[in-house]
């Protein structure tokens, strides 16, 4: 969010009796020296209002993980941090989440507003390429920061729909004052999120400003690799449609090499074939992540669901 510039939003209608927290949440820098940060939200349904620095605002259990919260029965709230509030102002970044209590669906605007400090240029990225190999996702990426102040390097792992699967990875960016860096990032736990399909990368500098983000996509087959048009799964059998070279052929379920040492049967018209029951191929109830490789590299992911 830009300070002082009002967002409009929408939420559906919660449960009886209950309320809805959305997905989509705003969030704002606060530059060093600021004094006051004021959060004013309006919507046409009982709303409440939360804000957390440093992180997303989310449900555990039944608690909200919030730093500062306005509910009431009406559909306006007001949050406002100072140097003395508790926890006081910092610097960096706030998240603000909205709450949809009803009983109908809502529309709302809302507007955070800093007053004081120095607003700082944020880093911007380019150059941004991916490696998936079994659980592990790596991103290489290139960047630039006018002023130096490199602090976080946040990632986060979606589905096709734009879905946040896991928690964002946040990690630090240790660059000294140098303006433009090269640099690789890794994380595990890919075979966790098998609906996995586009990463998210977003830098953050030490005065919280935050760069564009940049979507990569995790479905590309690699040079030259095969394209996988489609699966099917009949309880004793894997059947893979297939374009392209079929030499030294490897097949990926959920992350691991079945075949090899299962065996793969090519058929006519770019058929692949594998015996064996969901034990055996890998395979789970709901969503899986299917892959094949051959001499030249991988091909393009497809999710089969069973």
């Amino acid at each position: 969010m830009i300070s002082g510039q009002t967002q409009n939003g929408g939420m559906v209608a919660p449960p009886p009796n209950t309320g809805v927290v959305s997905h989509t949440q705003f969030f704002i820098a606060v530059p060093s020296g600021a004094t006051q940060l004021r959060i004013d939200l309006n919507g046409t349904q009982d709303v409440d209002l939360f804000a957390r620095f440093g992180q997303r605002v989310f449900i555990q259990g039944f608690r909200v993980e919030r730093d500062y919260f306005s509910a009431s029965d009406s559909g306006s709230e007001t949050i406002t941090v100072t140097p003395s509030s508790s926890p006081p102002l910092r610097q960096g970044i706030y998240y603000i989440a909205i709450a949809n209590f009803g009983p109908g669906e809502t529309v709302f605007t809302v507007t955070a507003t800093v007053s004081g400090g120095f607003m700082s240029r944020a880093p911007a990225i380019f150059n941004v390429s991916s490696h998936l190999e079994g659980d592990s996702l790596g991103l290489s990426y290139r960047a630039v920061d006018l002023d130096g102040d490199f602090a976080t390097a946040d990632l986060g792992i979606l589905d096709d729909s734009g879905r946040l699967l896991k928690q964002t990875s946040s990690f630090a960016i240790n660059s000294g004052n140098s303006t433009r860096i090269e640099s690789q990032l890794s994380i595990g736990g890919m075979t966790a999120v098998p609906t996995a399909t586009r990463a998210s990368l977003v830098l953050v500098d030490r005065n919280g400003n935050r760069s564009s983000e940049a979507i990569v996509d995790l479905t590309r087959p690699e040079t030259g690799g095969l394209t996988v048009s489609g699966a099917s799964f009949d309880g004793s059998k894997l059947t893979l449609s297939t374009r392209g070279l079929t030499d030294g052929l490897q097949v990926e379920v959920n992350g691991q090499i079945i075949a090899p040492p299962r065996a793969i049967k090519v058929k006519g018209s770019g058929k692949l074939m594998l015996k064996g029951d969901a034990g055996k191929l890998g395979l789970q109830q709901g969503p899986n992540r299917i892959r094949v490789k051959n001499i030249n590299g991988w091909s393009n992911i497809l999710i089969l669901s069973i």
